[in-house]
């Protein structure tokens, strides 16, 4: 028998989740620090799915105003249906957690499924992020789609 111990996140990323889940970017925005910093990658696949097919690379996103933009931009595509912290472990200021989620992209209603690595920063005080980083990648593409 696999027992499965409870998630245990910071209040300020227990909060950044819950917004995200609510497809709520101003919230989530306000869970980072004025200066923070943030970094996503997207692999080929999911970034074809969300029309974004152009990235060559990490999307950056810094300062509260920049990493606002990114989550309105970002949600404005899908809407999230679902998203569960799977494990989660923290070191210091540094959370690490795995993430699945499905979301429904907005201009076909196709619903899509996920999984992202994740690592947050804390501000020294715990109350803030101060950064994070995250790649998301696609567990059920589309039928049929290029590997090339």
């Amino acid at each position: 028998m696999l027992i499965k111990p409870a998630v245990v996140l910071p209040d300020v990323l227990r909060r950044a989740i819950d917004a995200y889940r609510a497809n709520d970017p101003i919230t989530v925005a306000e869970s980072f620090d004025l200066d923070a910093r943030i970094v996503t990658e997207f692999d080929p696949l999911l970034a074809a799915q969300l029309g974004m097919e152009e990235l060559a690379g990490p999307v950056h996103a810094s300062s509260a105003v920049g990493i606002l933009k990114f989550y309105a931009y970002e949600l404005s595509a899908f809407d999230v249906k679902d998203l569960e912290v799977v494990s989660s472990i923290q070191s210091g200021r540094n959370v690490t957690a795995i993430c699945n989620w499905k979301m429904r992209l907005r201009d076909t209603g196709k619903d899509v499924f996920g999984t992202c690595r994740n690592t947050w920063i804390l501000d020294s005080s715990g109350r803030r992020l101060a950064g994070a980083r995250s790649v998301c990648g696609i567990l059920t593409p589309s039928w049929p789609y290029d590997l090339h």
